[in-house]
């Protein structure tokens, strides 16, 4: 990649440190690239860094490793996802279409097909647990 200066920059994987309001917060192992002639630093705008920040910034934490963050947000993601297909599983089974609850989310009735098929044992063993969970609460609030 080209910098600016008209210098090759480098690419590297290490540490940078951020100043948010004054309180300082390092990224590690952030991808990123750097030029020795101009000592400047740019990096992927695919890279969620905003968003790690954010994160480090309201969670009081002074360091981030970039890579734990993306595994913590995947991960989050991935619940949401389920949690949205177990209500979406409910929905069709009580009997509405498809269609109609495509409507309601960010995907077509296809996407959703799709996501209920290879998500169906998760989303299964979720629900399972689920409805146990409100069976024990049942339980505890006649005891």
């Amino acid at each position: 990649m080209e910098c600016i200066c008209g210098k090759t920059k480098e690419f590297r994987i290490g540490s940078n440190q951020f100043l948010i309001n004054e309180k300082k917060i390092v990224i590690h192992n952030l991808p990123h690239f750097f030029c020795s002639q101009c000592n400047k630093e740019s990096y992927d705008p695919k890279l969620p860094i905003d968003d790690a920040l954010k994160y480090a910034y309201e969670n009081n934490e002074s360091e981030l490793d970039l890579q734990r963050y993306l595994d913590y947000a995947s991960a989050y993601e991935k619940a949401f996802e389920i949690g949205v297909l177990m209500v979406v599983r409910r929905m069709l089974d009580s009997g509405i279409n498809i269609d109609e609850v495509a409507k309601h989310t960010i995907y077509s009735p296809e996407e959703l097909e799709q996501l209920l098929q290879d998500n169906a044992d998760l989303i299964r063993e979720r629900m399972q647990c689920h409805r146990q969970r409100q069976q024990r609460e049942v339980i505890e609030k006649k005891e």
